[in-house]
């Protein structure tokens, strides 16, 4: 995933650049990287022309998009618990925008560990 490589090595120009292009992309890496840089460049670096409204609706945005990734982010530990084998189904390769299983394939590849 090119914008999960942009976060990685700290490259949120690119990322930025990334998603406004695919403005109307579904997939969660896309809505939800936009929320995060939304939210870290009008909260943590107060960049000019970004507000807490935009990173609001970014987000908003993002959990409408697939709100199972909102449950894997907020309550990772109780997902772990819960989810069994997923590293097998991130290898059934892609999934449909919005899909429990779209999100246990950003919560692998996001995770500390990249793994649940």
């Amino acid at each position: 995933q090119l914008m999960n490589m942009y976060l990685e090595t700290n490259r949120p120009a690119s990322a930025r650049r990334l998603w406004e292009q695919l403005e109307n992309d579904g997939s969660a890496w896309i809505r939800y990287s936009a929320a995060l840089i939304e939210y870290v460049s009008w909260n943590l670096l107060q960049e000019k022309g970004s507000t807490a409204e935009t990173a609001e609706k970014l987000l908003t945005k993002a959990i409408r998009g697939n709100v199972y990734v909102a449950f894997f982010l907020g309550w990772r530990d109780t997902m772990d618990n819960a989810m069994e084998y997923t590293e097998e189904l991130v290898e059934y390769g892609d999934c449909d925008s919005g899909s429990i299983l779209e999100a246990i394939e950003y919560a692998c590849s996001t995770g500390e560990d990249k793994g649940m």
